[in-house]
């Protein structure tokens, strides 16, 4: 399986699970879920060896974003989306976070593209967003993206 597929195994749809490996890998280490602290994905990919960019969304154009999108695509390189804080976000906003089923200060893998949204795993395996992502949404709901260089 590779970045952003999925295939079916007796029946079901399984995707990647390399999100929820890195996050209870980084969890073991600190000592427990509790003890993780404010866990940020560019932290977990040096962790594992590797290296990050971070890159913030709010202070790219939906030109840049899809640039380095599609570079994490044709790379292969392990990508995540992290959502705003909620208590810094606008009410439309938080109505909007709802609608897409997005959880506020919440990491989310990067899949792939479909045309010009993006697909996107909640690590929790569930909960995931309801459909793609438009650029103008991760512009305005997401604060960071971080791209792991291995």
């Amino acid at each position: 399986v590779g970045l952003g597929d999925s295939e079916v195994r007796e029946g079901q749809r399984v995707h990647e699970i390399w999100p929820s490996v890195i996050e209870k890998a980084w969890a073991k280490y600190k000592g427990g879920y509790q003890r993780t602290g404010d866990f940020y994905s560019a932290t977990a990919f040096s962790f594992i060896g590797g290296s990050a960019e971070g890159y913030d969304p709010r202070d790219m154009s939906k030109k840049e974003i899809l640039a380095l999108l599609r570079r994490a695509e044709r790379e292969g390189y392990p990508m995540t989306l992290g959502t705003d804080s909620p208590k810094d976000m606008s009410r439309r906003a938080e109505g909007a976070m709802t609608r897409l089923n997005l959880h506020g200060y919440h990491a989310y893998a990067f899949m792939g593209l479909e045309g010009d949204r993006v697909r996107l795993y909640n690590p929790w395996g569930h909960g995931h967003p309801t459909r793609a992502i438009k650029v103008s949404e991760i512009q305005r709901l997401f604060a960071s993206m971080s791209l792991g260089r291995y």
